[in-house]
């Protein structure tokens, strides 16, 4: 369960791949496992360091549970040698963000509960995040428009937030091996539909 069975494209967490059911990331010189949870109100983190035997578990009723979470798993893990808990994503300089085809990116990306749709307007993406199906008679929430900035000169990892007062988000486009685009965004994988 352990060991690495796919990479995922989360660059926010270096060396991010998932075991069966495990989340494994690099955190300083250690590998820290873990899985989040989320649903209306509520999220749950787990994170566990095997060498030491050392775990610990966040439960909150907050949907703006992020910066707790730093500060939590930072004080817990960051008293053992080794273990660093990755830089949060930042958008880069501007500028510096280099000058990737963007409308590429362009089109409707769709799964259970969620639509995205992406453009281009002043060179500069945008997305409005749509939930959909039970999720939104649930939630009764609104589209959200978001305009997403560059993380670094990748030209597919960006960073995106509602407020200025919440953390970024890391968001990235990828494609299956048959070539479809994709949006990885809050571990979760949704891909272009048109």
């Amino acid at each position: 369960m352990q060991s690495p069975y796919a990479a995922i494209p989360e660059f926010s967490a270096p060396g991010a791949a998932i075991g069966l059911g495990w989340r494994l990331s690099r955190w300083g010189d250690r590998t820290i496992i873990g899985h989040d949870g989320d649903t209306i109100g509520q999220s749950a983190y787990l994170r566990i360091d095997p060498e030491a035997g050392m775990a610990a578990c966040l439960l909150t009723n907050s949907a703006e549970s992020e910066t707790l979470y730093r500060e939590v798993f930072g004080e817990v893990f960051g008293t053992m040698p080794g273990v660093t808990l990755p830089a949060p994503p930042r958008p880069c300089p501007a500028g510096a963000g280099g000058n990737a085809d963007l409308e590429r990116y362009a089109g409707r990306y769709e799964r259970t509960s969620r639509r995205f749709n992406v453009s281009v307007r002043d060179g500069q993406l945008r997305i409005v995040l749509t939930v959909t199906g039970n999720l939104a008679a649930l939630t009764d929430s609104e589209p959200e428009e978001l305009f997403l900035r560059p993380a670094d000169s990748s030209g597919t990892r960006f960073v995106l937030r509602s407020h200025d007062d919440e953390p970024w988000v890391p968001l990235s486009f990828g494609q299956f091996g048959d070539g479809t685009p994709y949006i990885y965004l809050s571990g979760r994988v949704t891909p272009r539909v048109r």
